[in-house]
């Protein structure tokens, strides 16, 4: 979903022996995942090799949605993409990533409420003692897509055991028109290192992906892919990347439930989307 501070926790748990990480994305996902990360930020009038890689997306999730919902390992991220954020061109060989198709119970529109619109103390809680988020456009016209884009910036504290993580964050979201439906794509960045209490431990970066779709084959509900690779260092801590990566596989799938538990929750009080929407939350 966010570039939240789960992924990046999860990348400080210790050692795990024996942990078996998620396999080797294959490699038309792999860059599948780099080609939506890179073309979200097309302009409107230039959009089709990102219909045609969402295409490409949701005919992959078809034939391997169950798989996917495991969890790939899917390290690489392209340089190309990191020199074109303005965050100092960081290098990308460090990068672990891991890449998860959640099956939400709820629509690609109930999805972009929970995560490009609700405070995400709520949706996510306990993720967070602190999040602050500020937009830079009308969050409600991007919601009812009189708006096709939406940027925002924010800044977040969450704790793991002893440690703190504080966080800040560049967010995009873009809906895109495809022949299933709208598409709401969402990319986020570390504009700096993450600043992390424990001394030796640093988030060098992050990287985040989503998109929220519908799929004909998942009648009622949407596909929500999601991609985070994250560059980390450890100093003297026995820290295993097999076990890093399977617990932000494990973060990025709860997150998925917990955004259906707040719509379930959000929708027993109200009676439809549009009703939440005009109550403010």
């Amino acid at each position: 979903m966010r570039a939240s501070p789960a992924p990046l926790l999860a990348c400080l748990a210790l050692f795990c022996a024996g942990c078996k990480p998620p396999p080797d994305a294959p490699i038309e996902l792999a860059d599948l995942c780099n080609t939506i990360y890179r073309e979200a930020a097309s302009p409107d009038e230039d959009e089709d090799a990102l219909l045609a890689a969402l295409a490409d997306l949701d005919a992959w999730l078809q034939v391997d949605i169950e798989a996917t919902a495991e969890g790939y390992t899917v390290d690489h991220f392209d340089q190309e993409i990191v020199d074109s954020l303005d965050i100092g061109n960081p290098s990308t060989d460090a990068l672990i990533g891991v890449a998860v198709a959640v099956m939400q119970r709820h629509s690609a529109r109930g999805v972009a409420i929970a995560t490009a619109w609700a405070d995400q103390q709520e949706v996510l809680d306990g993720n967070y003692t602190v999040y602050e988020r500020d937009y830079f456009g009308d969050k409600d016209a991007f919601i009812t897509r009189q708006d096709l884009r939406l940027e925002a910036s924010s800044y977040s504290e969450s704790n793991w055991v002893i440690i703190t993580v504080k966080s800040t964050n560049h967010i995009q979201f873009r809906w895109v028109a495809t022949p299933n439906g709208w598409v709401m794509i969402h990319r986020s960045w570390l504009t700096q290192p993450a600043d992390v209490s424990y001394d030796g431990i640093k988030v060098n970066a992050q990287y985040y992906l989503s998109v929220a779709m519908p799929a004909p084959w998942h009648p009622g509900g949407s596909i929500r892919m999601a991609t985070t690779w994250i560059d980390s260092d450890y100093g003297i801590l026995p820290v295993s990347e097999d076990f890093a990566r399977n617990q932000v596989v494990k973060s990025m799938q709860d997150q998925g439930t917990m955004v259906d538990e707040w719509l379930d929750a959000q929708l027993e009080d109200y009676d439809d989307l549009d009703a939440l929407l005009d109550a403010g939350g």
